[in-house]
């Protein structure tokens, strides 16, 4: 099942359209080739393996080293996760005759290794464990709280609506979601993503379906652009320091006419100042989510949604959860938007 690879292409570092060999035809170059599949991001023209005689379950050719040399490709992407074996693989191709600037090996995404050269990421002092608290971590979907499975019933709901292919659920924590929606559309692709490397391996034992894909994938990044018919992003822009810059990343994934559900808490309501929310860098308001991204996005609908009870400026418990329901035009502690791509 698609569910059970962890290693993510490296759409950042080669661009859609390009023609491709992937190097290592075990199941991580597996696991390559079905994201590549999935979002029809570039020309896969076959493997480069040394068991290239082996009988392979694939639907491209398994070529040796010599053999592939002869195609005309743009980039040799290798697809193992042991950096030492990545570098002899390197070394070899570079004395075949390869451009190193043709050979891309990024390794497994890992939540201590996700660190660009000269770039601050948010891995360097964000808590990414499971048991963080800020993560819904029940293995069946009636101990997740409620609140939480109302937005996804949202978006459900919509996207029955929509003619869709391939949705994405950035951060989607545990996957329940992703699950919750997947079991209702099996003929749709959904691909989950998250920082916890924890929370992904948390799916992929108790929310994997033959329609989902869950990978561990830590902000900042970049997503293959004009990929994906829906995008989910529930609860999550605050948790970047630069969340807008977040967004517009997302948009650029989303196809013409996609549609995007994004939630956030709302600080005229919810204020970070008072609540002071360690996890949170920003909350935003009504006004904020409504017009930021107007010149690339149109709202179709906005919702409030109420979570807790607050007295003072602090939490005092939860709501009854008949009350954590999603209201349309009604600011909330948190507003969920619906935006459709221009």
């Amino acid at each position: 099942m698609l569910a059970q690879y962890e290693m993510l292409f490296p759409f950042e570092s080669v661009p859609k359209g390009a023609k491709i060999l992937i190097y290592g035809a075990g199941k991580d170059g597996e696991h390559f080739l079905r994201q590549i599949l999935i979002t029809n991001y570039c020309d896969v023209l076959g493997f480069v393996d040394r068991n290239n005689m082996k009988q392979y379950p694939y639907l491209v050719p398994v070529y040796s080293m010599v053999d592939a040399l002869r195609l005309t490709f743009d980039y040799i992407v290798i697809s193992v996760k042991n950096p030492v074996d990545a570098t002899e693989i390197r070394t070899s191709l570079v004395q075949h005759g390869v451009q190193s600037s043709k050979i891309i090996y990024k390794g497994r995404r890992k939540d201590v290794s996700c660190i660009n050269a000269g770039l601050k990421t948010e891995v360097n002092y964000r808590d990414f464990t499971l048991n963080s608290g800020e993560r819904q971590v029940g293995t069946d979907l009636r101990d997740i709280r409620k609140d939480h499975i109302y937005r996804y019933q949202l978006a459900a709901n919509i996207l029955n609506k929509c003619q869709c292919n391939v949705v994405l659920d950035c951060f989607c924590g545990t996957g329940y979601g992703t699950y919750y929606i997947a079991r209702e559309l099996q003929n749709v692709v959904f691909c989950g993503i998250d920082a916890s490397r924890e929370s992904i391996d948390f799916a992929n034992h108790y929310y994997s379906a033959a329609n989902t894909y869950f990978s561990n994938k830590v902000y900042p990044f970049q997503l293959p652009q004009d990929t994906f018919d829906f995008i989910i992003c529930f609860e999550s822009m605050e948790h970047i320091e630069n969340g807008l810059m977040f967004v517009r990343d997302l948009i650029k994934a989303l196809k013409k006419n996609g549609y995007l559900v994004l939630s956030a808490p709302n600080e005229d309501v919810n204020p970070l100042n008072i609540t002071k929310n360690k996890f949170h860098y920003k909350h935003y308001t009504r006004n904020e989510l409504s017009s930021v991204f107007s010149d690339e996005l149109a709202v179709v609908k906005w919702y409030g949604q109420n979570v807790y009870n607050i007295d003072g400026g602090k939490v005092n418990g939860l709501l009854e959860e008949d009350k954590m329901k999603p209201l349309e035009k009604t600011e909330g502690q948190i507003n969920i938007f619906v935006y459709k791509k221009r």
